[in-house]
């Protein structure tokens, strides 16, 4: 027998389906009247797979996210099927399939039945254009913030539409940096629920004809907004709108509660970022400590994306630096940012970028050396 939560109240053929489980190898474990019941049931339940309609009453992304990769949606008209999909269900089936229990319980992809109707809808939504570059480095403050910034301003400079994401649930400060205060991520994933892409540019703050800002989540205090089912469109919509998207994340990349249904993951956006990321541009100190910390890290990241690693604060030993890294196992493409605090306080003292502030330093040659790398020119 397979247990099912079945939250699909005022779908037309939900008492057959009542009727008919037993027969299809079916125990429908608990009927849910809306989202809410339909969380409580998979948490006493975690084995069982939710069945849902899309009319289900106070039906959100949120709730599709916490039910799990496993839920199946059940459509009754187009308009379903769209609903469904833009909140994260990737396998629906149409109501009017015969039989249905089968379909909805179906443990391999079935494409069709009765000729050429198709009744599992499961494509998988179309390849963007725009690349998503996500910077990223362990604990120790080695400059991530710093990195994000002035690749994302260099990369504006080769005339790339970009935009720049603050994604750190810890210390968000982009915006700080910039002198720009606006709604920013935050706002963007609130509009997304019930919804696969929105209009970015509303949300992000124009700092130059080419680069756009979308700034953090302001109070740390609202980390549990930022949903893993937002975050994906998110990036979908910032691929479609941009030709660049650099993200700055956080260094934490626990994932204590995984996909647990009443999970609080703190480190959702590093996780969302990093596991869709086209390029990860890894940051650490050149130093010892900077060294241990990178070497100790290394291994957390999802594996896929190339990497480049920049090392920052870096003086004559540069290149000891990196035979050191290597020796431990982390062999990837390296960019050394020279020390020059002067020249960095100087840019966020004023709001400025270094192309604004101080374009013929070796702190900005190095960025425009590390994006022509991350961009293949």
């Amino acid at each position: 027998m397979i247990d099912v939560l079945l939250a699909a109240p005022g779908v037309t053929r939900e008492p057959e389906l009542v009727s008919t489980a037993s027969t299809s190898g079916v125990r429908i474990v608990r009927r849910c009247v809306d989202a809410v019941d339909a969380l409580a049931a998979v948490a006493s339940f975690p084995q069982a797979q939710p069945v849902i309609s899309a009319s289900l009453p106070r039906l959100v992304s949120a709730t599709v996210d916490r039910l799990g990769s496993a839920t199946v949606g059940l459509a009754e008209d187009p308009e379903d099927v769209d609903r469904l999909r833009h909140l994260g269900v990737s396998r629906i089936v149409r109501a009017d399939s015969t039989p249905l229990w089968p379909l909805l319980i179906a443990t391999h992809e079935v494409d069709a039945i009765a000729g050429d109707v198709v009744h599992i809808i499961d494509a998988p939504r179309p390849m963007r254009c725009g690349h998503v570059i996500v910077v990223w480095g362990p604990h120790g403050a080695p400059g991530r913030t710093t990195v994000a910034l002035g690749l994302a301003d260099a990369l504006a400079g080769m005339q790339r539409r970009v935009c720049l994401i603050d994604a750190d649930t810890y210390a968000p400060s982009i915006g700080m940096a910039l002198g720009v205060q606006a709604p920013g991520i935050l706002a963007a994933c609130r509009s997304l629920d019930g919804r696969e892409e929105i209009d970015v540019a509303e949300f992000c703050t124009q700092v130059s004809p080419t680069l756009a800002v979308l700034t953090g989540i302001g109070s740390t205090d609202h980390w549990p907004e930022l949903r893993s089912a937002h975050l994906e469109s998110l990036w979908e919509s910032m691929r479609a709108s941009f030709d660049v998207t650099v993200v700055d994340v956080g260094a934490s990349l626990e994932d204590v509660d995984g996909d647990a249904p009443w999970s609080r993951r703190r480190n959702a956006a590093s996780l969302s970022a990093l596991t869709i990321a086209d390029h990860v541009v890894v940051v650490a100190r050149s130093s010892a400590h900077g060294a241990a910390r990178l070497a100790s890290a290394w291994g957390d990241l999802p594996p896929g994306a190339p990497r480049t690693l920049v090392h920052t604060r870096a003086g004559r030993g540069a290149s000891a630096w990196v035979d050191t890294v290597r020796a431990l196992g982390i062999d990837a493409p390296a960019v050394a940012v020279p020390d020059d605090e002067r020249t960095l306080a100087r840019c966020w003292a004023h709001g400025g970028t270094l192309s604004e502030r101080a374009s013929r330093s070796g702190v900005s040659r190095a960025m425009r050396l590390l994006a022509r790398q991350v961009v293949g020119d």
